[in-house]
């Protein structure tokens, strides 16, 4: 579980956080909803509907033992695919020796009377590299 600040940080997803190389994504200032799906790393996706887009959000930010509480979310619609909503869910201020932040992007689409996910990614903030504090789709040194 990674946890917030003042809390013992345990990581049971090691390789998906922290590790290789970082390579920093200049869209810093962009609305995060406006990128392509490519500045962020693929994860899996799961065969579930929910029956709100942040509900979907939730399940995400929680399958990493974080607080659905302590993310901050934006919804849209996908500049690309009308049809689509894209959901960004952030979480910043982890304590974890290797990363700052996690940020997840997820494209939803309506499917019997809910939403489904049809792409989801994740991109962290590094405390430590050439690039710390830098969005990244590579997992943190």
């Amino acid at each position: 579980m990674i946890t917030k600040s003042s809390k013992l940080a345990v990581l049971p997803v090691i390789a998906l956080l922290g590790g290789a190389a970082v390579t920093a994504s200049a869209q810093d200032e962009t609305s995060a909803l406006m990128l392509p799906s490519s500045e962020f790393a693929p994860m899996q996706r799961f065969d579930t509907n929910y029956e709100k887009p942040k509900d979907m959000a939730e399940f995400y930010v929680q399958m990493l033992g974080l607080s659905a509480r302590d993310a901050e979310y934006e919804e849209g619609r996908n500049p690309r695919n009308n049809r689509h909503k894209v959901v960004i869910a952030t979480v910043e201020g982890i304590d974890d020796p290797k990363v700052n932040a996690v940020q997840w992007r997820l494209e939803l689409k309506a499917e019997s009377g809910g939403w489904e996910a049809v792409e989801a990614g994740l991109r962290r903030k590094c405390q430590n590299g050439p690039n710390t504090n830098q969005w990244t789709r590579e997992v943190c040194p």
